[in-house]
């Protein structure tokens, strides 16, 4: 999760990069389709982990959901990196669920 979180985290910079490229130089020499195509993904995953948290506790703001997703997703990964002790049922539910 950790390696997959810091991959998001480079990619969107890259998305950056090239679009700085593209609005000061008008020109790039980077292969647009693939980032376009990696963005696409992260916003469709995005979009509907927001959306469920919205349908589950629609008392909180956007900026609130994604607060809570990405409190959710470190929680997640803390609990993993030290889940010696827990049974592989709890393991498998972290994984699927996180920790909501």
């Amino acid at each position: 999760m950790e390696k997959h979180q810091q991959r998001v985290a480079f990619h969107l910079q890259r998305l950056y990069r090239i679009r700085n490229s593209i609005v000061h130089a008008a020109a790039t020499q980077y292969n647009i389709s693939l980032f376009i195509k990696h963005l696409r993904e992260y916003i469709t995953v995005t979009v509907g982990c927001v959306m469920h948290r919205l349908n589950m506790d629609n008392d909180h703001s956007l900026e609130e959901i994604f607060a809570l997703i990405r409190d959710y997703v470190s929680a997640t990964i803390d609990i993993l990196k030290n889940s010696k002790g827990i049974d592989r049922d709890t393991y498998h539910n972290l994984l699927l669920d996180g920790a909501f």
